[in-house]
Parts: C-alpha cells; sequence; structure tokens
C-alpha cells in the first residue's frame, strides 16, 4: 500500500494540467509537517512556502514555532518573517502571493511545497473568494457588537455554536471578527459560512494533499503529549521574554500579539494568570484546542483524497518517473 502510494505521488507530478499545481502538507500542529516538507522540497529542489498567518509576522518566533534558518537545509522558504506585528495581513493578501511563488515555480518546471495550517489561507488560495453574494445587516452587527461589548467573546460564540456549529467549530471565540462574519454571513443567507465554501466553489489549483499524520485516538493522545512538550520548550527557550521584547516596543493591541501564548503571556503580565506554571498549562491547553479545531476543519478536504507520507518514505524516493 506504501508503495502504491509513493507511486501515485509520482504520477501525479509528471501529469499536465493547465492550473498552477502546488503539493500540500498539512494536518494540525506537532503533527511532523515541517521536517516532511524539507524533506519532499530537498528531493525536488523546489521553494516551501508557508501557510501560516502567525508565522507572517517578524519577531514572533518562539511562540509560532518558526522554522530557524540553520534548519531550513538551505531550502527557500516564502511567506515568513513579512510584516510587522502592527500590520493586518488578509487571506486574499496570502492567497496573491502565494499564487504568484507558485506560478514562478511550475514556470520553470518545479511544484512547491506549502506548509502550515491557517485553513483560511488554504481556502483562499484554493478557491479564491466565496461567490455567495449577501449585504451586511448593520442593525445585526449592532446587535451583536452590543452582545460582544455586554457580555464577551464567549456570550457571543456560543450563539454562532447554536445556529452554525460547522462554523463555531473552526474557529476561536475569541477571534471576535470571524465569529461575528459568521454570524453576519449566516443571518443574511441562511447558510453555514464554513459548509457553503466547501459546497459553492472548483479548486483552481491542482493540489496534491499530503499529511504526516493519520487520526486516531492513540494518535491523537500522542499529539498532544508532542504539543504539551513543544510548549515547555517554548517556555525554555524564552517565550515570556520574546513577549516581553514585543510589547516594549509595539502596542499590546498589536494584531500579531493576537496568537496563541502571546496572548497568555500579555494576561500572566496583567496578574490575570496566578502563577508561571498555570500560563504554561494554559498555553499548552490553548495549543491542544487548537490542534482539535485543524482537525475538525481538514475533514473538508478529504474529497482530495489526501495521502498519509512518511519522512522515511522519502528518503529512498526519486521524483522520477
Amino acid at each position: 500500500m506504501k508503495e502504491l502510494i509513493i507511486k501515485n505521488f509520482t504520477h501525479w507530478i509528471w501529469e499536465t494540467t493547465n492550473l498552477p499545481r502546488a503539493i500540500i502538507i498539512f494536518w494540525p500542529t506537532a503533527s511532523g509537517k515541517t521536517a516532511l516538507s524539507l524533506d519532499i522540497a530537498w528531493k525536488m529542489v523546489s521553494r516551501i512556502i508557508s501557510a501560516d498567518s502567525r508565522q507572517i509576522y517578524q519577531g514572533l518566533d518562539i511562540g509560532t514555532g518558526k522554522i530557524l534558518p540553520h534548519e531550513m537545509q538551505w531550502v527557500i522558504h516564502e511567506m515568513i518573517d513579512i510584516i510587522s506585528i502592527d500590520e493586518t495581513f488578509s487571506a486574499g493578501d496570502f492567497a496573491c502571493r502565494a499564487l504568484e511563488v507558485i506560478r514562478e515555480e511550475n514556470q520553470i518546471g518545479k511544484i512547491p511545497v506549502i506548509i502550515g495550517w491557517t485553513g483560511l489561507y488554504i481556502d483562499m488560495l484554493l478557491y479564491g473568494a466565496s461567490t455567495h453574494s449577501w449585504k451586511a445587516d448593520p442593525d445585526y452587527r449592532d446587535t451583536l457588537q452590543s452582545i460582544l461589548d455586554q457580555e464577551g467573546s464567549e456570550a457571543l460564540y456560543e450563539k454562532l455554536v447554536q445556529i452554525d456549529p460547522a462554523s463555531a467549530a473552526t474557529l476561536d471565540h475569541r477571534n471576535t471578527r470571524y465569529v461575528m462574519s459568521a454570524l453576519e454571513y449566516h443571518h443574511a443567507t441562511g447558510m453555514s459560512k464554513s459548509l457553503s465554501y466547501q459546497e459553492e466553489r472548483v479548486p483552481r489549483l491542482d493540489a496534491f494533499f499530503i499529511t504526516p499524520y493519520e487520526d486516531s485516538q492513540d494518535n491523537r493522545k500522542s499529539l498532544y503529549d508532542r504539543i504539551n512538550i513543544r510548549v515547555d520548550e517554548m517556555f525554555k527557550m524564552g517565550l515570556l521574554e520574546e513577549y516581553d521584547r514585543m510589547v516594549a516596543v509595539f502596542w499590546e493591541s498589536a494584531p500579531g500579539l493576537n496568537t496563541i501564548g502571546y496572548k497568555e503571556c500579555g494576561m500572566f503580565r496583567r496578574w490575570e494568570i496566578s502563577s508561571y506554571r498555570e500560563l504554561v498549562d494554559l498555553v499548552a491547553q490553548k495549543n491542544r484546542n487548537y490542534a482539535k479545531r485543524q482537525i475538525t476543519w481538514n475533514k473538508r478536504y478529504d474529497k482530495f483524497d489526501p495521502v498519509v507520507i512518511s519522512s522515511s518514505q522519502i528518503l529512498t524516493w526519486t521524483p522520477t518517473e
């Protein structure tokens, strides 16, 4: 079976199509994507495109698990450290830049490797903007804002859970902009924003989906254990100190600091978390929750028939027919 998967992957590489082509390595944080992407990109002499909405920020290195220069193995990495933490960058911005790189690589006979997991980035790259036309209702937006101001983000998120659980499963309750957008979309169209993205659109990219991770109860436990270890290592490497350096230069409300790990460091510095151990445990919990949401989101790509490939298989693989 493993041999057949590799054979099919090799066959896909040599197929011809008019669409831009890329390899997408996905699944949750701490699942082994980075090592696998390096192995494939090295064998194919191609670039890696990071599809991580946090690694785009300069200076947020430890908390985002950003690959270090000496770990890149001379493989060119795109979309890392491209903006300051006080700037914004949309999924549309990512898709435009990523498509440019993909086309550049394709024009010289190469297929880039896309890694990371910000689902909205991958969705926008695959499909572009939604074709459903809808108009926001200002009165409804005011109602949602009142709920947020008076009851907080959790109340707003709970409202989304009740009317659109599919979209809620892909979002953190503190991402209030996205939660409100999903609520407004449902109010205007009567449809789930998350599910509508899957049903209505035709991919504009010829993508081969690969994962180093196969979800199961045992694998899920191992994944969570690796996340716990990774978070411990982040704090030993100086995550809290990295946060302090950022807020010494930028406002605490800078968009880049609205990131798991950095948000909790801010809470700790404001005495909203009572102990250092509680801080570490909370960041680990938030990362486990994020991985769970990623797994839920990733199921929408089952229609692309993703395959499980390990680094050990790639080490003995040659990308020739």
